[in-house]
């Protein structure tokens, strides 16, 4: 059986960490997994049945650790492995650094949102470019982070390959029934980490004039205390939830606000659950609405216009439409085969 290593930094619940443990639950029937980490977490502790053997090192979180890379590439090379999966940045680093000491490796990177040009940083591009060289396939989520890579970082097409972002549907889906008919009663959520380039504080800011709206917040974050200190009576923070499920249920209308995004998993979820939406008119949102919601500019006047006109839209129209937009592009179930296919063709 074929050996295959996923490598993420941190192992807190996240986009990519998600994705991460859905491909080791398509794979693991397949390939023998490892996993490799910067420390135990949510993420190490989830994928640990499948697992041969998890190796967590603290020195991951420095971007340039040669004691680290050295000792990665004695797991990698006394494991056997055949595929390295890395997904995070400087996961992405030390990954592509092995094919320097292992040419016949196979390692993939996968792109959940380009932080290099995010960041602003010619820097990072342009250590993205060159480690693009040592990469054997580019793995983007997303069409949008796709024409970034060959547009803004300039990289080689032949070294890409796009797969959409996707999830298992939630075993049950009655959520658009549950869709509230009252409209002094709306719940919202926002799903997100409290970050850079997440805006929160838009959302909080405009909280302040609904006071017929309760806002939920999902999520932790360097940013969390402060923007605690300026929510009004009619937000509530509930944390990182290992399952959004519940909360997503709950609520009536899904909200992200972001200046950057890849293909984030959290407006895919709220598809699951027949959410309609407010998302940020940025590129890659706009694949997620259809009749399910509205795009917003990230402001607080066009929010609180777009608030007011949602509440008189027929939302459970919308959720059905946010339902079929899911099982038509982003249920996993119907792209399995097509990512196992895609490792198969790299080892």
């Amino acid at each position: 059986m074929k050996r295959a290593l996923f490598i993420t930094t941190h192992p807190v619940i996240g986009g990519a960490q998600k994705w991460t443990y859905d491909q080791i639950t398509i794979l693991q029937e397949y390939y023998e997994i490892y996993f490799a980490t910067g420390k135990e977490g949510w993420l190490s502790d989830k994928v640990k049945p499948f697992c041969k053997e998890i190796f967590v090192d603290k020195s991951l979180y420095d971007f340039s650790s040669l004691g680290y890379l050295f000792r990665l590439y004695k797991f990698v090379k006394s494991n056997q492995i055949n595929i390295v999966i890395a997904s995070s940045a400087n996961a992405g680093v030390y990954a592509r650094l092995l094919k320097i000491f292992l040419p016949n490796l196979s390692v993939v990177y996968v792109s959940h949102g380009w932080s290099a040009i995010y960041r602003g940083n010619w820097v990072y591009q342009r250590v993205e470019k060159i480690l693009s060289y040592l990469t054997t396939s580019i793995l983007v989520i997303s069409q949008d982070d796709y024409n970034k890579a060959i547009d803004v970082l300039k990289i080689d097409p032949r070294k890409l390959v796009l797969i959409e972002n996707a999830i298992f549907p939630y075993k049950s889906n009655n959520c658009i029934d549950q869709l509230s008919k009252d409209r002094e009663k709306i719940t919202i959520v926002m799903i997100a980490r409290f970050e850079y380039p997440k805006r929160q504080d838009l959302l909080i800011e405009v909280a302040k004039k609904f006071q017929n709206i309760h806002f939920n917040f999902v999520g932790e974050g360097q940013k969390l205390d402060q923007l605690k200190e300026n929510a009004p009576y009619n937000v509530t923070f509930l944390g990182a939830l290992t399952e959004v499920e519940p909360v997503l249920k709950k609520s009536d209308i899904f909200v992200l606000l972001s200046d950057s995004e890849g293909m984030p998993l959290s407006v895919i979820e709220a598809l699951a659950c027949g959410k309609p939406m407010i998302l940020s008119d940025i590129s890659s949102m706009r694949v997620f609405i259809e009749e399910n919601g509205l795009l917003v500019k990230n402001d607080t006047e066009s929010i609180v216009k777009a608030l007011e006109e949602i509440q008189n839209m027929d939302l459970q129209s919308m959720g059905r439409h946010s339902e079929k937009i899911f099982n038509k592009r982003f249920n996993l179930l119907n792209k399995q085969k097509e990512y196992l296919s895609f490792y198969e063709s790299l080892t």
